[in-house]
């Protein structure tokens, strides 16, 4: 499948220096949606808040779980659904995102590759239903709209006013399905979407807010490696000069050269590879022919203990596991060293550096033009900066939020009553000739 660019869209967008004029609507949100996680981010005039920022949750919060669940007749979000994942898995959705507008095949074969014990049923159109407990069937959509609407709410609580403007961010990938569901999906949600962008181009703008290209256009690499996917997308940053009220500006912008992505590839191959390793040392310590992957609660309270040991390693050369009656009422305990987990996943962190290599082939660029390498999200930084030859990774942008802030700027610019200044041109494409708005 080809990632280049082959429907442009140009775009260009006002940016915020000064928030002064009083607007139509209270405020407007922006909301990055992961697999896993979710980032809301609002721009708001009233006196005494901060124009932009990121919203945090009823647990102070700034990401929240992109979960949904269903138990004793209650519908359960975010943080509250996380609270019973250990103990109720088939109960709580997750991956929701990555579900939209995918047929039947495809969503029984993820569920099953990550242990995920949900009741599906085909529905009408081939695509997956979700049954309840209850007897409900869901689709994604409306499943995907009570995480978007939990979104909403949070940015309204934030400003204490009603919200119904927003811009969504959306993975490069998506195809014209997944898009048109994500709006399907905004719209049971009540919300307005203002437009869609690539979460590439919201942090672009991000990165582009505060510097002058006048004097130096730059090609930038955004690299993303989020929960289920990885992409590397060439940005060229550069100036062009303009008239205003008679006077020669010069005026930022940015063109999207190029994208390139993974579709299978993410933080959770590589979770996963933990998770089959202490998978097997548990069964081999149980004995009996026991295979503890049959327990679908076992493996939702392996699963959430593997992620705690994944992010201590990333900063220590040792993590322990530690799993309370993980199986019939057995404890499990175990350790290992950042050197094994580079061994389990070696075959991943190479083929987390394809989309890189992709888009400078394609561009014809050496990593020498690169001016800056920007990550915005989890990432393979150690692997990366190697290939990078040691280049210095761009600590410019907040890896986690960044793409949830530079969309709050393009919500802002298309609202009807905030006025802002200071211009940056932005020129981004869908591959499926879709237009973002």
């Amino acid at each position: 499948m080809r990632s280049g660019v082959a429907a442009s869209l140009l775009l260009t967008i006002f940016l915020v220096i000064f928030l002064s004029a009083t607007p139509v609507e209270p405020a407007v949100a922006s909301i990055d949606l992961g697999s896993e996680w979710m980032k809301v981010a609002v721009v708001n005039l009233k006196p005494g808040q901060s124009p932009i920022s990121i919203v945090i949750n009823e647990m102070s919060k700034r990401k929240s779980p992109a979960l949904v669940a269903f138990n004793a007749g209650n519908r359960l979000v975010g943080e509250e659904a996380a609270g019973i994942t250990a103990r109720y898995p088939s109960k709580v959705y997750s991956q929701v995102r990555d579900m939209i507008g995918k047929p039947y095949q495809y969503v029984k074969d993820m569920i099953d590759s990550l242990y995920l014990p949900f009741d599906l049923v085909e529905d009408s159109r081939g695509a997956a239903g979700f049954k309840t407990d209850d007897g409900v069937v869901y689709s994604a959509e409306e499943l995907l709209a009570m995480i978007l609407r939990y979104g909403m709410s949070l940015a309204e609580s934030h400003t204490r006013s009603p919200i119904k403007d927003a811009v969504i961010a959306i993975p490069p990938y998506f195809g014209q399905t997944e898009r048109r569901g994500v709006l399907q999906a905004a719209q049971l949600a009540g919300i307005n979407v203002l437009s869609l962008i690539h979460e590439h181009s919201g942090a672009a703008l991000q990165y582009g807010i505060d510097k002058d290209f006048s004097n130096e256009s730059r090609h930038v690499i955004f690299y993303d490696m989020g929960s289920r996917n990885t992409y590397a997308a060439l940005v060229y940053f550069s100036a062009y000069n303009a008239k205003e009220f008679g006077k020669a500006v010069s005026v930022n912008q940015f063109q999207v050269k190029d994208v390139r992505w993974k579709t299978n590839l993410g933080g959770q191959n590589m979770e996963l590879r933990l998770v089959e390793h202490f998978a097997d040392e548990f069964n081999k310590q149980l004995g009996n022919g026991v295979d503890v992957r049959n327990s679908p609660k076992a493996m939702a309270k392996l699963k959430k203990q593997v992620k705690r040991t994944k992010e201590i390693l990333s900063a220590n050369t040792m993590a322990p596991l530690s799993v309370e009656s993980l199986y019939d009422e057995l404890d499990f305990r175990s350790t290992i060293s950042r050197e094994k987990f580079e061994e389990l996943c070696d075959d991943l962190w190479e083929e987390s550096l394809a989309p890189v290599k992709e888009v400078l082939k394609h561009s014809d660029l050496k990593v020498n033009d690169i001016y800056a390498v920007e990550l915005i999200g989890g990432a393979t930084r150690a692997k990366l900066q190697e290939f990078l030859r040691r280049k210095d990774l761009d600590k410019h942008l907040d890896a986690d939020e960044a793409i949830a802030l530079g969309s709050s700027l393009l919500a802002a610019n298309l609202s009807d009553g905030i006025k802002l200044n200071r211009k940056l041109g932005m020129i981004d494409g869908s591959s499926y000739g879709f237009m973002l708005n």
